[in-house]
């Protein structure tokens, strides 16, 4: 057992002497011979050093080191300036093509001032490393002095601010024929892109007053640009002040304008996607459309089928960051519809002075816009003749009355079922007819029964008479798309 244990600790102890002997055998070791210069470590004011990391080849640490410094002065900027686009410089010289505007104008600012500029001093560090037991490699270091004096490194923040205006201040241009040509969503992105590439310069440390003064005096032009027009939008409707007819079509298509008004300027927007719904009353629409040049959207309404009013709602498809409530548009289009009504109503057989269900009806359609006509025409009407009579007989009744919708109806209670002495229940029945004048036919035409209780038979009729009445009201409206 212990001599187990003790070959163990001997292995061990070999094993962790040969770690030792391989991580110094296989370290680095620096055989330069001249000493570290001062100004690796302490720079004066002007100059940038630069590091490279090591090489196999002393020419490949010089240039690395080299580009290092340039890398150095153009971060001295802060971020201004995109590593990405830094990296990409600096290893091809300045040989950078690019599709952005602003990213190329940085390369042309780079490469005038960054690129060509030399190292006054270099310093080479000499390393050795084991890579066997009898085997080892030489690598490069250097350190690269690169002078950039205030002079050089003012020129440079100018260059890049002049530049960087320049192609600011054509895109701002850019922005604006985008807008008169309606793409105000576009143009308001691409002065974003204005702004986002103005605001580093504005933060600059060291620029000179007037040109800090410029700089701001544009940005500010470029943030009220952008909030004029994404406030500016607009949407209007027109309907030429139509009236709904039922059976007809509206003479002209409701029009949706968009536009945005940015001062005394009118940019219409084409292209939208708009889509037409009704949310009250029945018609037959054009659901989907495109604005035109002129910003404008039609709907074309047909077959009105509805007696009242008509409520349409425009939505229009904006991008998803400018949608919200103002990206609608209510068409409310009144109704112009005239109507006779005339309702038999008679409790326990006899006639009833003041008709519940006509006085029902001629309130809510009042309400519902339409004007009423005078019944006098079906004074002597019968109760069967209300039930039986031919539409064609009935339109020729009314057609010099002007009128587009005629209702007939009887209301009646009859069978009674006495409970008690105070809980009586009588039976009733109604019946509507509808008549479309314009389409020559009948609209809709109801039959109901119901039962209604009361302390008298008087009462427990009046009662079943209402409930038929507002049963019969109900699918009328309803019919008519006025529910």
């Amino acid at each position: 057992m212990f001599s187990c244990n003790k070959l163990i600790n001997n292995i061990s102890r070999i094993i962790t002497l040969l770690i030792i002997f391989c991580v110094n055998s296989f370290g680095q070791t620096n055989i330069t011979e001249e000493p570290r210069p001062k100004w690796i470590d302490n720079p004066p004011p002007g100059v940038f050093v630069g590091i490279s990391h090591k090489f196999a080849e002393e020419a490949d640490a010089r240039a690395d080191a080299i580009s290092s410094a340039k890398r150095e002065i153009i971060e001295s900027l802060g971020a201004v300036i995109s590593g990405e686009i830094v990296d990409q410089v600096i290893e091809t010289s300045g040989q950078v093509e690019s599709d952005n505007a602003y990213a190329s104008s940085k390369v042309k600012v780079i490469s005038k001032n960054i690129i060509s500029v030399k190292p006054d001093q270099i310093y080479i560090e000499k390393w050795k490393e084991k890579t066997g037991l009898m085997k080892f490699k030489i690598e490069y270091r250097a350190f690269a002095s690169v002078p950039f004096s205030k002079t050089k490194h003012k020129k440079f923040i100018n260059d890049l601010i002049n530049e960087t205006k320049m192609v600011a201040e054509q895109g701002f241009a850019e922005s604006m024929e985008l807008a008169e040509m309606g793409k105000i969503f576009i143009a308001i992105e691409q002065l974003k892109l204005v702004n986002n590439n103005l605001k580093p310069l504005q933060e600059l440390i060291g620029i000179a007053p007037t040109v800090k003064a410029k700089l701001d005096f544009f940005s500010d032009k470029v943030l009220a640009k952008i909030t004029n027009l994404e406030t500016g939008i607009r949407i209007e409707g027109l309907d030429y002040d139509q009236f709904t007819k039922i059976g007809e079509d509206l003479a002209k298509p409701l029009v949706l304008t968009i536009f945005c008004q940015d001062g005394d300027k009118k940019y219409p927007m084409s292209g939208l996607p708009v889509v037409f719904k009704i949310l009250e009353g029945k018609a037959t629409i054009s659901s989907k459309t495109y604005t035109n040049q002129a910003g404008q959207a039609n709907c074309n309404v047909r077959q009105v089928s509805s007696g009242g009013k008509l409520k349409i709602e425009a939505t229009v498809d904006f991008p998803d960051q400018f949608k919200g409530e103002s990206n609608k548009y209510l068409f409310e289009i009144l109704s112009d519809n005239k109507i006779i009504i005339k309702i038999i109503e008679t409790n326990l057989g006899q006639p009833v002075k003041i008709s519940y269900l006509e006085n029902a009806l001629l309130e809510r359609f009042n309400n519902a816009g339409f004007t009423i006509l005078e019944n006098n025409i079906f004074q002597e009407i019968s109760e069967d003749e209300i039930k039986s009579e031919s539409p064609q007989k009935i339109m020729e009744t009314v057609k010099q009355s002007g009128t587009d919708l005629i209702i007939l109806g009887t209301v009646s209670s009859g069978q009674t079922n006495k409970v008690s002495d105070k809980f009586i229940f009588s039976w009733a029945r109604g019946t509507i007819r509808i008549f479309n004048v314009k389409e020559q036919n009948i609209a809709g035409n109801f039959i109901l029964n119901n039962k209604g209780a009361g302390n008298s038979e008087e009462q427990a009729g009046i009662n079943a008479i209402t409930k038929v009445s507002d049963q019969l009201i109900t699918k009328t409206f309803k019919e008519l798309g006025l529910e």
